[in-house]
C-alpha cells in the first residue's frame, strides 16, 4: 500500500505536543505480537462485506472531489492561481516561529571559495528555476530519515522546476565520547528544548542532549548540485538579503523567511499547501498526469457498472492500491494470454484503472525505503492527482509544504506514472545523493581491510539495531539472544555465496546503470580458516568446548563493553577493530556517532552478504547501497 494510516489521523503532531511519534509508531511486525487482537477479528467480517457492497457509492464520491487546495497565509503576499488547484477561501494562522533561533559558529561555515563569487553562483543557480520550494523538515528524526524526506523534496522541487531550500543542519543524537568531547566541535543543544519535541524528556539530561551537524558534513553538496538545483536554508536567507541567524532551530518553515524582492520595496510572494492536501483518502498523489499514456475516454458511470470495475473494486477493499499480481489474478477469467502485462495494463485501462510503478516494500512495510526493487501498482483513475497539474502553475516565489508526508508512504511519497521518471528517482537516490569524501574514503579503507582479515575472500556483515528497537519491542530483548540470531543468519550467507560462485551467474538488482561486481564469480567464498576457535570451559564442568565462527563486520548502536567484547569474541569485527584512532581522528566528525555511522553504513553496503532488519532506516540505506555496488541481490537476508 502507499500508506496505512487512517485518514483521520494527523500525520504529525504540532511540535509542541508531548510525545509526538507515540501515535506514528507502528504495530510490531510479527504476528505473534499481535496475536491477541486477531482473535476478535471475527466479529468485523459482517461489516466488511457491507463496505464491500458500498465501494460503488464510495468510489463514486472519490470521483466528485475537487482537487487540493493551497490555503493563504496571513502574512504572506500571494499571488492568485488560474489553476485548477484553486486558494481556498479560508484563510490559516501564520506560519509559526518555534524555538530559538540558531547562531553559527565557524564550524558550520561553507568550506572554501569567496563569499561573493558563491553567491553569484547560487544566483544563476536559481535563475534558472521558477523560484524557491520549502517545507517542514523534521530534524528531530534521525539521518536516514532525514535523507529520505531530502529524497522525496528533491523530486517535488523537481517536478515544478523550483530550487529545493534544505536546513543547513541536522543534529547528531550520540557522542563516541564524553558530550563535552563533541561539544568542542559542534553546538550542544538539549534535543527537547531545540525541537520543541518532547520525546526525549524523561531520559537522563545528557541522554537529552543532540550536536548540530552542517549539513555539509552529511552530503556531498557540491556534487548533488551538479544534477539538482538545492540550496541550504542560511544560502537561502543570504541570497534574498536576510539574516543567516533567523534559522529556527525546529527544522520548520518560519514566515520571518519571506523577505523583499531584490531591488524592491515590494515581498516575496508565497505560498503554502497543507499537509492534509497532500493526498487526503483516498486520493493517491502521482507525480504528474500529463506523462502518463494516452488512455480511453471513458463514461466513468457506464464503466463502474460493468462486472470488471466492480471485481477490481471488490479486490481493493479498503486499501489505497492494489498490487499487480492481485490485478492479474482478478483479471484473468477476461485475459487471452494472463502472463501478458500488456494485455493485462490494457484490460484495466478500458475500466478505467491506470497502472502506476514505485518500489516493494520490505515485509509489507515502508520503513527501508530502498529503491532496489521496482513493481507496479494499479489505482482507479478517478483517485490521481497530480502533482505537477496541482501545483506547477502557482505563480508564487517560494511554495511551501507543510508538515510530514514520508511516513507510511513509498519512496518519494508518490507513485510515479512512467518508468522512466521511476528510474530518475532511483538515478537521484542511488547516484545524485553521496556522503562526503571523508567518509566514502574511511569506508572503502575499512572493507578492503575486512576483505584482508579473512585472507582475501569474500566477507559477510550484519546490522544489529538496539537502542529503541529494544524499548519497542521490534527486535530481541537480550543482547546475547539478538547476537546469536543475527550471527545464525550470517551463518547461511555462507552457502548462498558458494552457490553463486559456483553457478558462475550474477543477479543484480534492478535498477538503473548497474554494472555487475564481478568479484563474486572471482573471489572465494568464506571457507573454515576464515573461523575463530574459542577454548570456554563451563562451569563446574572441566572439560573443553570447542566452538568456531565466521569472522563478519558488524554495524551497531550498541555501546555497552560487555556487550563489545561478547560481539567480538564470537567472530564479530566492529569499525574501531578496522580504523585506527588516528584515522578517525583526521576526519573530526567522527567523534560524533551518527556521522561515524555513514562509514558502517558504507562498509554494510560493500559487504558480499548482508543481514539487517525490515524496520531500519540503517539497512535500507545500506541496501541501496548494494545496488549502486553492483551486488548480487540474493546475497542479503532481511528479517522481521
Amino acid at each position: 500500500m502507499l500508506r496505512s494510516d487512517s485518514p483521520t489521523r494527523p500525520l504529525l503532531r504540532s511540535p509542541n505536543t508531548e510525545e509526538p511519534h507515540a501515535s506514528l509508531r507502528p504495530a510490531q511486525p510479527s504476528w505473534r505480537r499481535n496475536f491477541p487482537f486477531l482473535l476478535g477479528s471475527g466479529i468485523f467480517v459482517g461489516v466488511a462485506v457491507f463496505l464491500l457492497l458500498s465501494l460503488g457509492n464510495v468510489e463514486q464520491a472519490s470521483v466528485d472531489r475537487g482537487p487540493p487546495a493551497l490555503v493563504e497565509e496571513t502574512t504572506l503576499d500571494l499571488a492568485t492561481s488560474t489553476t485548477s488547484c484553486a486558494l481556498s477561501a479560508t484563510v490559516s494562522d501564520p506560519l509559526p516561529t518555534l524555538g530559538p533561533s540558531l547562531h553559527k559558529n565557524a564550524t558550520e561555515q561553507a568550506v572554501g571559495g569567496d563569499e561573493n563569487s558563491e553567491l553569484d553562483n547560487l544566483r544563476k543557480m536559481v535563475s534558472r528555476t521558477k523560484g524557491y520550494y520549502g517545507r517542514d523538515y523534521s530534524v528531530w528524526l534521525g539521518w536516514n530519515n532525514m535523507r529520505y524526506i531530502i529524497e522525496a523534496s528533491l523530486l517535488q522541487a523537481r517536478l515544478l522546476n523550483r530550487t529545493l531550500i534544505l536546513p543547513s543542519f541536522v543534529y547528531a543524537r550520540a557522542c563516541e565520547k564524553e558530550n563535552e568531547k563533541c561539544a568542542a566541535i559542534a553546538t550542544m543543544v538539549n534535543r527537547n528544548d531545540a525541537t520543541g519535541v518532547n520525546e526525549w524528556r524523561n531520559r537522563p539530561l545528557a541522554k537529552q542532549m543532540a550536536w548540530r551537524v552542517p549539513m555539509e558534513v552529511m552530503l556531498d553538496l557540491p556534487h548533488l548540485r551538479q544534477t539538482h538545483n538545492v540550496l541550504l536554508l542560511r544560502e537561502y536567507l543570504q541570497l534574498n538579503g536576510m539574516d543567516p541567524n533567523l534559522e529556527q532551530s525546529t527544522g520548520q518553515w518560519s514566515n520571518d523567511y519571506i523577505g523583499k524582492k531584490t531591488g524592491s520595496d515590494k515581498r516575496m510572494t508565497a505560498a503554502a499547501i497543507r499537509n492534509e492536501d497532500f493526498d487526503p483518502h483516498p486520493v493517491v498523489r502521482v507525480d504528474s498526469l500529463s506523462r502518463m499514456a494516452k488512455s480511453p475516454v471513458l463514461n466513468m458511470t457506464e464503466v463502474m457498472q460493468q462486472p470488471v470495475y466492480g471485481i477490481l473494486m471488490h479486490k481493493l477493499g479498503n486499501d489505497l492500491v492494489l498490487e499487480w499480481q492481485e490485478a492479474r489474478v482478478a483479471m484473468a477469467p477476461f485475459m487471452t494470454n494472463v502472463q501478458s502485462d500488456d494485455e493485462l495494463e490494457e484490460l484495466l485501462a478500458e475500466n478505467g484503472w491506470s497502472t502506476l510503478y514505485t518500489y516493494a516494500g520490505e515485509m509489507g512495510m515502508e520503513f527501508q525505503k530502498s529503491v532496489v526493487e521496482p513493481i507496479r501498482q494499479v489505482v482507479p483513475r478517478s483517485r490521481l492527482r497530480g502533482w505537477v497539474e496541482d501545483y506547477d502553475t502557482i505563480d508564487v516565489d517560494t511554495l511551501v509544504l507543510r508538515g510530514e508526508t514520508h511516513l507510511r508512504r513509498k519512496p518519494g511519497n508518490m507513485l510515479f506514472t512512467t518508468t522512466s521518471e521511476r528510474d530518475e528517482f532511483s538515478r537521484t537516490v542511488l547516484y545524485h545523493l553521496r556522503p562526503v569524501e571523508s567518509v566514502r574514503y574511511v569506508a572503502k579503507k575499512a572493507a578492503r581491510r575486512m576483505q584482508e582479515m579473512v585472507g582475501g575472500r569474500m566477507w559477510m556483515a550484519g546490522h544489529m539495531r538496539r537502542g529503541d528497537f529494544v524499548s519497542e519491542g521490534w527486535t530481541e530483548d537480550g543482547v546475547k539472544r539478538h547476537f546469536y540470531v543475527l550471527q545464525n543468519r550470517i551463518h547461511m550467507g555462507r552457502n548462498v555465496l558458494v552457490d553463486i560462485a559456483a553457478s558462475q551467474e550474477l543477479q543484480p538488482f534492478d535498477v538503473p546503470d548497474v554494472k555487475p561486481d564481478t568479484t563474486q564469480l572471482t573471489l572465494a567464498p568464506p571457507e573454515r580458516t576464515d573461523r575463530q576457535v574459542i577454548l570456554s570451559v563451563p562451569i563446574p564442568y572441566p572439560k573443553l568446548i570447542i566452538s568456531s565462527f565466521f569472522r563478519f563486520f558488524m554495524a551497531t548502536d550498541e555501546r555497552s563493553p560487555q556487550s563489545l567484547a561478547h560481539f567480538k569474541t564470537y567472530g564479530a569485527v566492529l569499525i574501531h577493530d578496522l580504523l585506527t584512532p588516528e584515522e578517525l581522528g583526521e576526519y573530526k566528525w567522527f567523534l560524533l556517532t551518527d556521522v561515524l555511522a555513514l562509514v558502517e553504513q558504507a562498509v554494510l553496503g560493500r559487504s558480499y552478504y548482508l543481514y539487517c532488519h525490515a524496520m531500519s532506516s540503517v539497512a535500507g540505506g545500506a541496501v541501496n547501497l548494494r545496488a549502486l555496488m553492483g551486488k548480487d541481490r540474493r546475497t542479503m537476508f532481511i528479517d522481521d
